[in-house]
Order: C-alpha cells, then structure tokens, then sequence
C-alpha cells in the first residue's frame, strides 16, 4: 500500500474541522433576544429654534467616518478616520467637547496597534465606531488586510478613551475574516449588550448581536441593503434603512419583536449611496441624515412622523454648487438637554458639527 500524503492528510482534516466549526456556529442556538434600550427622553423641555456649526480640530490632511456618543457628564466624543493627503498611514482619532470647547485630537488605533493586537498584518484601519453605555467607552473599528479582506476589532475604555483595552478580533464567521464592514451605531440592548448593523462580504445587511464584553452571540442576515442604519422606537419596535436599491430609493425595514425578524417596508426618498444616519425622537418620529439623488455636494435632513412610512425633507445642512464637493459620513445624536449634534466629513478636508434644536429642524419642512 502506497503511503498516505502527510501534506495532504493534515489540509484536508483542517478543512474537514474548519467545515464542522462553521456547521456548529450555524447550528448553536442563540439566546432570545433582549428588548431595545431607547434613551429617547420625552419629558426634556422643548428648546427654541436654535443652530450652531464649527469645525473639529484637523488630524491629518483627510478627514472621515466620524462616530459621535455622550458621556455620563454630559460631554460629547467624536472619533473619525484621519490620514495624509495621500489617504495613507490611516489612524483613528477621538476628540470630547466640553464647555472649553474640543480637545486636543489624541490616536486610539492605528495598523500597528491593531496588527500587533490581534496577531494579523494590517494594512489599514477604517471606520470607528464608538458607544458610551454606563461607565464604558465601547469601541469598534475595521482593519483592512492585505487583499482587501477586512474584520472588525474590538476595544473598550472605563476613563473616557484615556486609555483602552487591548483590540481584539471580532469573530463575525468561524472561519476567520470575511469582509465584514460597519456602517453604524449600535442599539443599546436591555441585558447590556448591543445590536450592530453591518454589511457582510456579499453587500448584505447583517445584525450583530454582542454580549457587554464584545462577544459576538447571534448574527443574522436581512433583506435590506449593504451599510444598514437603525433605531429604536421602543422595546421592541425599531427600523432599519439602508443604502439605495437599483431605483435610488432608501430601503426599509421595522421590526415587532426586538430584531428577531424584519418586515418590509414602502421605499424612502430618493438618495444617493451610503452611508446614512438615522435616529429616534420623542413622540415616534425619526430623523434621516444623507446625501439626495443630486449628489453628495448636498447633506439632507428628512423626518418621519409615521415611522419611517413616508419622509419630509426639512433641511439641507451643506449645499454646494460643483459637483465635486462631497459632505459625507453623518452621524446623528440626541442629547441629554435635548439638543440634536451632528457631524459629518466636510469635503474629506475637516470632520464638521452642527447642534441643532427640534425647533429649527421643523421650521422649513417641506
């Protein structure tokens, strides 16, 4: 009998386990799913009309992806993508606002930290996201590796993004990194854990349901579009929007059962590609932040009073008249005093924020 090939032997019983591992993650149950965690406070007092915009202090030559989230004392952090004039050597910067204004920008992940963390050669890092729940900082990033394949790292801060834990790798798929991109915030969950939407490998939207620690516990697939937004209307009830279909309209979806299953819902505006912010206010209305069918040259603000079943477009937050200009990558918060912040890549040159009152908001519905 001719002896057996070591070389092969041991590939195919690698492939053999890497195929049972996959079966098993797709077979393991997940526990049921926790309520949503609104934080919507109706009982704020409603502000006049009111709106102010600056600028965030420059880290490096491009600007993008910003991420913004409240602190227990009320002070807002804004994390984004910087890099040189070339889109290279890409780190992640934070920056909180106080009553003195911005801090001075300080890195929080960069390809070396992140390579060296998580045992894997990292080309680049890409889009931050950041959610203060409690006394934890949570923070989210996608490293960028050789050939373009992608995974999301994991770090946390208990000092206010003083200092953070060692970046670990999501395990989104049980056979390592797929593709995986995140598109925005995630809702809180009543347990402490998150729901996080995100975009598979295929363009699909995904759900990401994760522990307090990070862990990853159930992952699902929805009908809805690549870079997928939500928020919650209750316990229960949320909705989704994601990037265009062929047709440029917004796509989406709600939820009955805290994310459990989707249905779909009549098409949105129209609006040009992803990535967009979407946010619960009081009363059951939401608000839409992205770029119309004209072009990113445009930011847009669109409210819902139904649910997300029809739109008004109320305020275009930047309008430039060449094409070229590009206001991109919104962010949307509600604030503990009741004032709504936004921030967004103004001109891939500066990350922009504009706080604003529901009352200047509605003003100019149309």
């Amino acid at each position: 009998m001719p002896a057996l090939n070591t070389t092969a032997t041991r590939f195919a019983s690698a492939a053999l386990f890497a195929i049972a591992l996959g079966a098993a993650y797709v077979r393991t149950p997940a526990p049921p799913a926790p309520g949503f965690v609104t934080g919507v406070n109706a009982a704020i007092a409603p502000l006049a009309a009111m709106k102010s915009a600056g600028n965030l202090p420059p880290a490096g030559a491009q600007a993008s992806a910003p991420s913004l989230t409240q602190l227990p004392d009320g002070r807002i952090a804004v994390a984004w993508l910087g890099s040189d004039a070339a889109g290279e050597n890409s780190a992640v910067w934070l920056s909180l606002l106080s009553a003195s204004g911005w801090s001075e920008p300080q890195p929080i992940a960069n390809r070396e930290n992140t390579g060296g963390a998580t045992f894997m050669h990292v080309n680049a890092v890409a889009r931050p996201i950041i959610q203060a729940n409690g006394e934890t900082l949570h923070f989210w990033h996608e490293a960028v590796l050789p050939g373009g394949g992608r995974f999301i790292a994991y770090a946390r801060s208990t000092d206010d993004g003083s200092t953070w834990s060692k970046p670990v790798r999501l395990a989104a798929s049980p056979l390592g990194p797929v593709g995986t991109r995140l598109s925005a915030a995630p809702l809180p969950l009543a347990d402490g854990g998150f729901a996080l939407p995100a975009s598979g490998s295929g363009g699909h939207g995904e759900w990401l349901r994760l522990t307090a620690e990070g862990r990853l516990v159930d992952l699902q697939r929805l009908q809805a579009g690549k870079q997928p937004v939500a928020a919650a209307r209750d316990s229960q009830h949320a909705v989704i929007a994601s990037q265009p279909s062929t047709s440029g309209f917004l796509l989406t979806g709600r939820t009955a059962d805290g994310g459990r299953s989707w249905t779909e819902m009549p098409d949105g505006p129209q609006i040009a590609a992803a990535p967009l912010a979407l946010l619960s206010l009081p009363e059951g209305r939401l608000l839409l932040a992205g770029n119309p069918a004209a072009g990113r040259n445009v930011l847009r603000l669109w409210l819902s009073a139904d649910g997300g079943s029809s739109w008004q477009a109320c305020r275009d937050i930047d309008n430039a008249p060449d094409g070229g200009a590009s206001f991109a990558d919104p962010g949307l918060l509600r604030g503990s005093d009741g004032r709504l912040h936004l921030v967004y890549s103004w001109r891939q040159q500066h990350i922009r924020h504009v706080t604003f009152s529901e009352a200047w908001l509605t003003e100019d519905c149309r």
